[in-house]
């Protein structure tokens, strides 16, 4: 297993330091949302963004895991019009493009505002998500990139796939190997979902965010051993991501970094 973090985690004037921490701590990746690092039309600075994780790979040794929040201010919805899906999946190819530059073969696909409406009419509107989502998935092939989805709460504002079993039964339906799960115990948490409801299904994950409903802070939580074992056991050796809102202090996110790495020595795991 490979352990990452979100840069979400924290400031922007303390990305060296955490870039750095990740280094001593044995952190191969980091995980970023594009619009962190380059606020302004990040797909469109190609370049930059090559030369951007060429630095962070010679000075850091860090490599890019994943891309999130890849429709950072984007108004458009699934559910709304066919117009609308055709802007989005135009804006997700320009995305690929970028994320397929810095080197990272994984998309965390939560946009929970965008998927909002589902219920409106659920017989209309699973069609139109297997539809776009076959789209969306082809389209990442072609630049090698896996889309993983997450299970969003409503506390998000979405009404499709709100649960790990919802999003699990909506990978069988797309069935496509580019098409996987980002396991968010965040979200197994806020519905007191066991690990069981993974059991089975591993070979479905394609990244894992480690996180608390809300973003918080990551606690200490029984379920976080459970979750550990089911993927050791099932030789899961992909990411593992810390995913926080952005913290107050340094300590904080070194504590947290520090706590995921030593939850996988203790489960008996190891991380590459």
């Amino acid at each position: 297993m490979k352990l990452s973090i979100s840069n979400i985690a924290w400031d922007k004037m303390l990305d060296e330091q955490i870039y750095d921490l990740c280094r001593k701590m044995g952190y191969q990746s980091i995980e970023i949302a594009p619009s962190r690092v380059f606020p302004d039309c990040p797909y469109d600075k190609i370049f930059a963004a090559w030369n951007w994780s060429k630095w962070l790979k010679d000075n850091y040794g860090l490599t890019i895991s994943s891309c999130q929040s890849v429709w950072y201010g984007r108004k458009e919805n699934i559910f709304n019009s066919l117009e609308e899906r055709n802007i989005l999946l135009e804006y997700s190819k320009k995305a690929f493009y970028f994320i397929s530059s810095i080197g990272a073969e994984n998309v965390v696909f939560g946009c929970p505002r965008n998927r909002n409406g589902y219920k409106n009419n659920i017989e209309k509107n699973r069609e139109i998500a297997i539809d776009f989502f076959e789209k969306l998935v082809e389209l990442a092939k072609t630049f090698q990139l896996t889309v993983s989805i997450e299970a969003n709460p409503a506390i998000y504002g979405t009404d499709f796939l709100n649960t790990t079993e919802e999003a699990i039964g909506f990978i069988r339906q797309i069935n496509n190997d580019s098409f996987k799960l980002n396991l968010d115990i965040g979200t197994m948490l806020y519905y007191c979902e066991r690990p069981k409801v993974i059991v089975g299904n591993e070979g479905m994950i394609g990244h894992v965010h480690f996180s608390e409903p809300y973003l918080e802070r990551i606690r200490n939580h029984s379920e976080h051993y459970e979750v550990i074992k089911v993927l050791k056991d099932c030789l899961y050796n992909k990411t593992i991501s810390i995913e926080m809102k952005k913290q107050d202090s340094k300590k904080d996110i070194e504590d947290t970094m520090a706590y995921v790495r030593d939850l996988l020595f203790e489960c008996g795991g190891k991380y590459d």
